[in-house]
């Protein structure tokens, strides 16, 4: 998923507009930062609401605004702005296109739902795990023994064996409510399962590993 599915394509503020009319259109977009761009369409800052709060309203944003001039491009992955949006612990952040002018705004609230429909954390289904070592990790042979009892797999996540547990645990969340038959036929190929849940505290974990996600994208 790109940027340029995501984005609004609400105007941007301008360097020349006074405090009370940036906080009014605030309101009207109903975010509490918005970009600032100058009189060539070019990004130049960020109006913070709780910022120009305390400043006089007759004033310029070029006055009171964040400088910011990063920006995102239209063709950027999703995950990659997850990354720059936390980085610079921005709300929203601007969009440019290949003249770097800007063209819209990313909104993190819009983001990360967006990644939520790609992670598939809102959809039913149930969650098998399974452990083993590092020398028998055999991805591809998990992936069809599931998908041969009729599975679709929507989400995988891998954990790698650390100083407090020595196997890796790969979870696959599956469109599916009983697993039974996965699960046995899984360990009569030779696997450990260690867990085989539709429960609402293995929804809660999934959801916890995806916040783990976001917080990798981070580093």
């Amino acid at each position: 998923m790109l940027v340029a599915e995501l984005i609004r394509t609400d105007r941007a503020l301008t360097d020349t507009q006074m405090v009370d009319d940036a906080l009014s259109y605030l309101h009207e977009v109903n975010q509490s930062e918005w970009p600032v761009v100058n009189e060539l369409g070019l990004p130049i800052g960020i109006a913070i609401e709780t910022q120009l709060l305390m400043q006089d309203g007759k004033k310029r944003l070029h006055d009171v605004m964040e400088p910011e001039t990063l920006a995102l491009s239209l063709d950027m992955h999703v995950f990659d702005a997850v990354r720059k949006m936390n980085h610079l612990k921005r709300e929203t952040i601007a969009v440019v296109d290949e003249t770097a002018a800007y063209v819209g705004t990313l909104v993190r609230a819009k983001m990360i739902s967006s990644l939520t429909s790609v992670l598939h954390l809102d959809e039913s289904g149930s969650v098998v795990t399974v452990e083993l070592k590092e020398r028998d990790y055999e991805l591809t042979v998990l992936v069809r023994l599931i998908e041969q009892e009729g599975a679709r797999i929507l989400t995988i996540s891998v954990e790698a064996p650390d100083e407090h547990f020595p196997l890796y645990r790969i979870s696959f969340k599956l469109n599916l409510v009983d697993v039974g038959r996965i699960s046995s036929t899984l360990r009569r190929h030779g696997f450990t399962v260690s867990t085989e849940s539709r429960s609402e505290e293995q929804e809660a974990e999934w959801a916890d590993r995806a916040d783990a996600f976001l917080r990798y994208l981070d580093m």
